[in-house]
């Protein structure tokens, strides 16, 4: 049963305001904690984006390398001549090459 008021009207009173101050209750910062956790979240992430793409420099080179080694293989056994290898070689690189001018070749 719901308690009367002590008057015995049966009107209740207005409900009180929970806080009477005129200024807001002061929140927890937690913009600090937001920020130093994006700060330890952020240099894994462009760690994480630099291993991807210097992976992928890694598998180009790799791959031009291969196709370099499988094309002067190719034209040593077809034409036998250093000249040819070294040429079919260089021409199946220099595309990716972009223009890069090639001075010290050493042969083994």
């Amino acid at each position: 049963m719901k308690d009367l008021p002590r008057d015995g009207t049966g009107a209740s009173e207005p409900e009180a305001p929970l806080s009477t101050s005129p200024r807001p209750m002061p929140r927890p910062a937690k913009q600090g904690q937001s920020l130093v956790e994006f700060a330890l979240v952020v240099v894994v992430f462009l760690m994480f984006v630099l291993a991807i793409s210097d992976l992928g420099l890694g598998i180009i080179s790799y791959n031009m390398l291969a196709e370099a080694a499988r094309a002067g293989a190719r034209a040593g056994l077809v034409n036998q001549t250093r000249a040819a290898v070294d040429t079919a070689a260089y021409a199946e690189v220099s595309p990716s090459l972009n223009n890069l001018q090639v001075t010290n070749v050493v042969f083994c």
